[in-house]
């Protein structure tokens, strides 16, 4: 099919499935709600609910060669988890094998959603998700300039936010239903940057509310998000990229870190890693985060430099090595905030799977960015390029393999490739 559809087009196509985007929506939104099991399990036990009848819609849809090749990046993709799940055997065996069950379960159940809804689909479902959130954002702003507690945390709504909750004046970070700022950049970044790319500006697919996005992104006021989306559009203009251009971003950039730097949780921050740079231990959590975290990943190495300790490892070996690194006593609520993150998803790479699967990891995002890039013209490029960048940028602060976010990256990288390898390029 001509990659050249209307917006009519395109809506008439997804009407049959606008059950299905909405409840995707609703699985996107319930990340940071306290579920039956803990935080997040509220998602999987919505995923796991429809789990068969996705299956089946997806054995039912209309078949094109494109996804019996996108089943076979699926296979190979198993059959590394199996390989990395299965060296745990030779280090006292997996710690959390429920947590490789887990990422097989993100892995089907993704899969079979791109094959029902298609990226458009998915797209379509992500604005809705993040309307959703920025009206709690706003909501959020409303409790902050009132000093209404409840309503900054939204906790009738049972979203875990614990001690995310920080200001910047009366005006609290943005994070809506999701349970920090950063995880809200996480939603929104391959939004914007499919907005952005797509030159079709009369699609209002691809147009509708991206100045509305970006407003709620910057007040996530996190430097991780202004990171990630800075990078993000240089890196998409390197083709374009002028002197001009080179000193509007430094000049940009500069003034974003010089906003963020005034800030008083910026400045708690900052003084973190000058710690570090000092020689001396971090107490700010964040920071004290991706130094334990790098600290525990070089003793990983030492020990199993090729191919890691196995998928879950790193939690195992955080909670068997941390002390003995500091030669201090850790509060249990910091080693709790590193038990299902390892603050990195280099790190969490390097440790459980070594440089092998590092390379092979970082590799496959360089490859599919590069594939991607030379074909930029195609609508569906320009969905694989867009995932490809958040998989690439997400993983600077986040360090779990388990999530919606990376796994819904990794496929939709994996249906681009597929449909722009057999010259289907449906969106």
């Amino acid at each position: 099919m001509s990659i050249d559809v209307s917006a009519k087009l395109l809506i008439k196509r997804q009407r049959k499935n606008y059950v299905v985007i909405g409840w995707i929506a609703i699985i996107f939104l319930s990340q940071g709600v306290y579920g039956p099991l803990g935080l997040s399990s509220l998602a999987i036990f919505l995923m796991a609910i429809s789990l068969v009848p996705v299956i089946f819609l997806s054995i039912f849809a209309k078949h094109l060669v494109c996804e019996l090749r996108f089943m076979r990046y699926n296979i190979f993709l198993m059959l590394l988890t199996i390989f990395f799940g299965g060296i745990g055997v030779f280090y006292g065996g997996p710690k959390y094998p429920q947590y490789i069950g887990t990422l097989v379960f993100h892995q089907i159940f993704i899969a079979a959603i791109i094959i029902v809804i298609r990226p458009v689909g998915i797209f379509i479902a992500l604005k809705c998700a993040a309307y959703i959130n920025i009206f709690f954002v706003g909501l959020q702003i409303l409790g902050g300039l009132l000093n209404i507690d409840s309503l900054v945390k939204l906790d009738s709504l049972f979203v875990m936010k614990g001690e995310n909750i920080e200001y910047f004046s009366l005006i609290p970070r943005a994070s809506g239903l999701m349970t920090e700022p950063a995880h809200l950049s996480y939603l929104l970044l391959p939004i914007i940057l499919i907005m952005s790319l797509s030159s079709r500006k009369e699609n209002k697919i691809y147009s509708g509310g991206k100045y509305l996005f970006l407003m709620a992104y910057f007040l996530t006021f996190s430097l991780v998000a202004y990171m990630q989306i800075l990078g993000a559009f240089l890196i998409c203009n390197l083709r374009k990229l002028s002197l001009k251009r080179l000193f509007l971003g430094v000049l940009i950039s500069l003034i974003v870190f010089s906003i963020y730097s005034s800030i008083p949780f910026a400045k708690d921050r900052i003084s973190g890693v000058e710690e570090i740079i000092d020689g001396s231990n971090t107490k700010q959590s964040s920071v004290f985060a991706i130094q334990s975290n790098a600290l525990v990943t070089f003793s990983s190495l030492k020990e199993a430099p090729f191919f890691g300790r196995g998928l879950t490892s790193h939690r195992g070996t955080y909670d068997d090595v941390i002390e003995s690194i500091y030669s201090v006593p850790i509060e249990e609520n910091w080693k709790g905030l590193n038990q299902n993150d390892a603050g990195s998803l280099p790190l969490l790479m390097l440790s459980e799977t070594g440089l092998i699967g590092f390379v092979l990891f970082y590799g496959f995002i360089f490859f599919s960015f590069k594939y991607f890039y030379s074909k930029i013209e195609s609508e569906i490029s320009i969905f694989g390029l867009a995932f490809s960048l958040s998989l690439l940028f997400d993983g600077i602060r986040f360090g779990q393999l388990a999530s919606i976010h990376l796994m819904l990256s990794i496929q939709m990288i994996f249906y681009c490739l597929a449909a722009l390898k057999s010259k289907n390029q449906e969106v």
